[in-house]
């Protein structure tokens, strides 16, 4: 800042009311109550920064004129836009005091352009209960896409597949930075109208998430789940053939160990039908997916893996029960007994079945169970052994 003997009053005045503004823009601080001060100096600072860099392009729009009636007349406009300008920043500032939540996002590490995450902390100042239920539904949406987008990265986390890992992350550095905007208005914003506004735009934002993810987070699972499938039942199926041929390729096992494996070759193909029916029960009931869905396909959040591994040992225990007369059920005329000792094509039914209703399969056993241990509990109590 320099002044000359030449310059007018209105040049003047300008340099004076700059040095007022200059220290009224440096004395800007945080009032808020109730939230560290680290998480709000950031932005303090960028308010700070950016009306002193505004302060000086107004100087240096002075500094570029020598003298004469076009310095007075952009004096006397750039004291106007200096007041408005601190005007501006001092509503930022209220607007930080006064603010709801604090919202920060991250970035990748791999592509620092792309958000990773967005954090939404909430401030000291009542929250109003639509704000509040608002933050409540982003963080689950957050959470949601970060879910279905990591997992997919993980996956492709592979120089091969370089190219489809850039589409995947800028795909969610688009859904992440359309929440980092609701948040912003519906979040920072004093006027509470805007909150409805953030909120149907959210709706917008998770009906398109579903319209373009559900399908391939459905086919991937899908895929995923075949595989393992696949592998488990051709291994079953495999044990199958080698006990149909046991003459000639278990000749040199014991006769009643040979005469074991003969008699429960069914029981392979048990295990053939409920590994391709667990892959079959994830489309026939779950047809659609929700956006709430798409976080979480199973609720036991099992691995396909995992899955259909428990199921054909769940399915075994079952081919057991009904092979030793224990519980009698069937298809039709044919009882599972009949199945398992006699019928190889129904016994792959069954496992099919088995397969299909997992849920219920998996309940019904559990029952029995406790049937059982409730039965051996009251044959406790009146066994002769306890009387005496």
């Amino acid at each position: 800042m320099s002044l000359t003997d030449d310059d007018s009053v209105e040049v003047k005045k300008f340099y004076s009311d700059l040095k007022i503004a200059r220290q009224e823009v440096s004395e800007f601080k945080y009032s808020g109550a109730g939230t560290p001060e680290d998480l709000t100096s950031a932005q303090l600072s960028n308010i700070k920064r950016s009306a002193f860099e505004e302060l000086k392009e107004l100087e240096t729009r002075i500094q570029g004129h020598v003298s004469g009636s076009e310095k007075d007349a952009d004096a006397a406009i750039c004291k106007k836009l200096l007041w408005r300008l601190v005007g501006r920043h001092v509503e930022l500032v209220i607007r930080l005091n006064q603010q709801w939540f604090f919202i920060k996002e991250r970035y990748s590490d791999q592509y620092p352009k792309v958000i990773d995450d967005i954090t939404i902390i909430a401030m000291g100042a009542a929250i109003p209960p639509g704000a509040a239920a608002l933050k409540l539904d982003i963080d689950a949406t957050i959470t949601t896409i970060k879910a279905v987008m990591n997992d997919r990265i993980e996956r492709l986390s592979n120089r091969r597949y370089a190219g489809r890992l850039r589409a995947i992350c800028n795909d969610q550095n688009d859904y992440m930075r359309q929440l980092l905007g609701i948040a912003q208005v519906g979040l920072l914003a004093v006027d509470s109208s805007l909150i409805l506004f953030a909120r149907d735009d959210l709706s917008r934002l998770r009906k398109l998430f579903t319209i373009r993810e559900a399908g391939k987070v459905k086919n991937d699972y899908l895929n995923r789940l075949w595989k393992v499938s696949a592998f488990v039942a051709t291994i079953f199926a495999a044990s199958y053939m080698l006990c149909v041929a046991h003459e000639t390729h278990l000749n040199w096992l014991n006769p009643d160990l040979e005469r074991i494996f003969f008699n429960t070759r069914n029981f392979h193909l048990l295990a053939v039908g409920t590994s391709i029916g667990t892959w079959l029960s994830f489309s026939l009931r779950r047809s659609e997916l929700t956006f709430d869905d798409l976080a979480v396909l199973e609720p036991d959040r099992l691995y396909p893996a995992t899955r259909v591994v428990f199921m054909v040992g769940l399915a075994l225990f079952v081919g057991l029960l009904l092979s030793s007369g224990a519980v009698v059920a069937g298809v039709g005329s044919v009882t599972g007994f009949d199945a398992l000792h006699k019928h190889g094509s129904w016994s792959l039914l069954i496992g099919l079945l088995a397969g299909v209703g997992e849920r219920s399969i998996g309940t019904a056993v559990r029952r029995r169970s406790e049937d059982f241990s409730t039965s051996i509990g009251g044959l406790t109590k009146s066994s002769p052994a306890s009387q005496t």
